[in-house]
């Protein structure tokens, strides 16, 4: 499964060394970037654990269910987020890489997380326009199945499997809670609709709504916490090389995964990543990533968050305090360190602000998210051991 992730994240950035690039500057890390692909499958091979029968039995027909549900909740297209990807695609398809467009007057070509949109754009250039929803569908699809046959790879019975599944897409902080209290403050009425959005100032929504809004954001945050539950050792020789594959998807992705992966480090030791693909592939992958995003680039604040401080604690307490509380209090120690790293890049994110709807927070945060609901999966099925933890071993004795 790793070479697989690997190659999933690293498709995207081969296609954008030899297309947005001189060809001249990228030949050798293009060439580099097929032999560490080798690399990962000859280490991985020797590392690698079977997945666990269940999921070999019974994935392909909750992969089924999965898509026929993901097909009836596909987004409106009319809706804002998919109009800036329409007109992303738009770009891609109708010129030449990298695309140019015009603003008040002037030339500035693309300069955005392309990862996610390169391969379905890609697709639709060479077979026509009508490939590129379901290129984009299948695309996702597949990113989809990657992070979570990584995540549930030790699920051993279907039962669990099929609970894991829920709790990481569903899994989300207490915003009715919130807005209802707010709502009795201010006395203004609840709109169902910006649920997600209860303080006004930022939002963390749970996974299904990554996947379905911002999935350019999700699947690499998804996939990158994903290597360091199932492979840590692998992840943290690759990490520099998986952090490049993630920026050129999502900035945002990349500096929520990076406490996690400097976490790993402290746990496997310095001298696990002192790898060829860390030192010498990802700066020859960094640099061009680190010109491409810093062109043309205009001045987006950065500043600490204005929020009140009521309003940042109930926050903090609702959005994911209390998840972490009861996580907490039934798991086992050796995910302490995990639970604590995301409580904490959380709280830190909440602290600044950047963008003018916070994107930061709202993006940054996806990869804490998927911690807590992978922490809070195992919890409720495997990691049960404290005696007061009743409502946990109730649920875990529903499946015998």
């Amino acid at each position: 499964m790793f070479p697989a992730v690997i190659a999933y994240l690293c498709t995207p950035l081969y296609i954008f060394l030899f297309t947005f690039l001189n060809l001249w500057l990228t030949a050798l890390s293009a060439v580099l970037l097929v032999v560490l692909l080798c690399c990962v499958w000859r280490t991985s091979a020797r590392q690698a654990t079977p997945l666990s029968q269940p999921l070999v039995r019974y994935w392909p027909l909750l992969m089924v269910v999965a898509g026929v549900v993901y097909a009836g909740i596909w987004p409106p297209f009319d809706y804002m987020d998919w109009r800036k990807h329409f007109a992303i695609f738009n770009l891609l398809i109708e010129r030449s890489w990298p695309p140019y467009l015009e603003l008040r007057g002037e030339e500035y070509f693309l300069r955005y997380g392309v990862g996610w949109y390169l391969v379905p754009a890609l697709s639709a250039r060479m077979f026509g326009a009508l490939a590129l929803t379901p290129t984009m569908y299948v695309w996702t699809v597949l990113g989809t199945c990657l992070a979570l046959l990584l995540c549930l790879r030790e699920m051993h019975r279907w039962q669990h499997l099929l609970l894991a599944t829920l709790v990481f897409f569903f899994f989300s902080g207490l915003d009715l809670v919130g807005a209802q209290f707010l709502q009795n403050l201010t006395r203004e009425p609840l709109s169902p609709h910006w649920l997600q959005w209860w303080v006004g100032w930022g939002q963390i929504a749970p996974n299904l709504y990554g996947i379905t809004w911002v999935p350019q954001h999700a699947l690499p945050a998804w996939l990158g916490t994903c290597l360091l539950f199932a492979q840590r050792c692998l992840a943290v020789q690759y990490g520099a090389v998986v952090l490049a594959a993630v920026t050129l998807w999502s900035p945002f992705a990349a500096i929520g995964l990076m406490p996690f992966y400097l976490y790993a480090l402290c746990k496997e030791g310095w001298r696990t990543a002192l790898t060829l693909p860390n030192l010498a592939l990802a700066p020859l992958l960094l640099v061009p990533l680190l010109f491409y995003f810093r062109s043309d680039a205009g001045s987006i604040p950065l500043t600490t968050s204005q929020a009140s401080l009521f309003s940042s604690v109930l926050f903090v307490l609702l959005e994911f305090g209390v998840a972490t509380l009861l996580i907490l209090s039934c798991n086992s120690r050796p995910s302490k360190g995990l639970l604590f790293t995301s409580f904490l890049s959380l709280v830190v994110l909440v602290s600044v602000r950047f963008g003018e709807l916070n994107d930061l927070l709202m993006r940054g945060s996806i990869a804490a998210v998927s911690v807590l609901a992978l922490l809070s999966g195992r919890a409720l099925l495997h990691e049960c051991s404290s005696p007061r933890a009743r409502f946990s071993k109730g649920l875990f004795n529903l499946f015998p």
